[in-house]
């Protein structure tokens, strides 16, 4: 597994050095996260939630 770079950023700005445990773990939230804002507007296909989905996934590299 490639590191990205934003999550590498992420758990070292806490103060942890990253092994691949911590980006298993960080992986898994920000998907969470994603998964949650593309709820919110599954109904209508549109919305703030899909917005925040796309900008998380931009943000952070998320690969489908």
């Amino acid at each position: 597994m490639t590191p990205n770079p934003k999550i590498r950023e992420l758990i070292v700005s806490m103060g942890i050095m990253p092994e691949s445990e911590h980006y298993d773990i960080a992986e898994r939230v920000i998907s969470q996260c994603v998964d949650i804002a593309y709820q919110y507007d599954e109904p209508k296909m549109s919305g703030p939630g899909m917005i925040i989905a796309s900008r998380i996934e931009t943000h952070f590299g998320v690969e489908e």
